[in-house]
């Protein structure tokens, strides 16, 4: 990200440009945990397909080459074998890794040589919008408001998200 945002220090001023990197590089880990928090119910893939090249067994499952094989990251986050109180918010649960957790076990941009390429995208747009909206706005969700989830290529909420807007003091 240092990079990508030095590259226009020329036209914001540097004073401007390490100022932000300052405080994005010390809240890297916290937007890790707000992204990954949000993944504890909300929005991400609803299932990631592929195609067997070859025959295989999968505990104890014959897979045949040619098989479509469907892995629903949603429901991988929500897998007890994982996780402790799976569908729980439990933002804490992201502050340490646990070694005795399969590094996929979460992996909201799939995983492998075919992960999502707009990952890094992602990220830097998920930091911007986030630190622009929340240095002047205060959102907040609607508690009589049920969020259903629609599939599609991400999950979605179904009837959108209603939220009252405040401005922030200064």
């Amino acid at each position: 990200m240092r990079a990508i945002v030095t590259g226009g220090a020329g036209f914001i001023g540097s004073h401007v440009v390490e100022a932000y990197l300052a405080a994005a590089e010390a809240e890297q880990a916290s937007r890790e945990r707000l992204y990954r928090a949000r993944c504890d119910h909300d929005f991400q893939m609803a299932a990631i397909g592929r195609r067997a090249t070859a025959d295989l067994d999968a505990d104890g499952h014959r897979i045949a080459a040619g098989s479509v094989i469907v892995v629903s990251p949603w429901l991988l986050h929500h897998d007890p074998r994982w996780w402790d109180d799976p569908w729980g918010f439990r933002p804490e649960r992201w502050l340490a890794d646990d070694p005795a957790r399969s590094r996929d076990a979460y992996m909201p941009f799939g995983a492998g040589p075919r992960m999502c390429i707009g990952e890094g995208f992602a990220w830097l747009e998920a930091t911007l919008v986030l630190a622009t909206i929340a240095r002047r706005l205060t959102l907040s969700h609607d508690p009589t408001h049920r969020v259903e989830l629609q599939p599609a290529i991400a999950l979605r909420p179904r009837t959108g998200m209603p939220m009252t807007v405040r401005r922030r003091s200064t």
